[in-house]
């Protein structure tokens, strides 16, 4: 990663994998993905296919869609989805916002050591 603004869909899904703990087995599941379908995408020897990449969107409201597939913007949407949020106490809104934000400064650290590894 030489550059983390021109991420591509094979790049930025790991990040997002990495900073929220999730695996593979975990993201098949929850999204009803073929078996070894991100294991191939990653190692580029498939692509994950608009119905695929639709499915981890619906599963994974958090993620903002146009990091994704372009790797600009944020990582994570600004907004909670108003189901999630009107169901929070306040105390409840302001630890998920917190966490939000720690796993933020993770990746950014994460995304830096990549940085400083890929530049040696």
């Amino acid at each position: 990663y030489t550059n983390l603004n021109t991420l591509s869909l094979h790049d930025a899904l790991p990040i997002y994998m990495i900073a929220n703990n999730l695996n593979d087995n975990q993201i098949t599941v929850n999204c009803g993905l073929s078996v070894g379908l991100l294991g191939k995408a990653r190692q580029g020897k498939s692509d994950l296919g608009k119905k695929a990449i639709e499915k981890i969107l619906i599963f994974y409201q958090n993620i903002n869609r146009t990091w994704l597939l372009t790797g600009e913007g944020e990582m994570l949407k600004n907004d909670i989805p108003q189901l999630v949020e009107q169901s929070l106490t306040n105390d409840e809104r302001s630890r998920f916002l917190s966490m939000l934000e720690s796993q933020q400064r993770m990746l950014e650290s994460q995304q830096r050591t990549i940085e400083q590894l890929t530049n040696k």
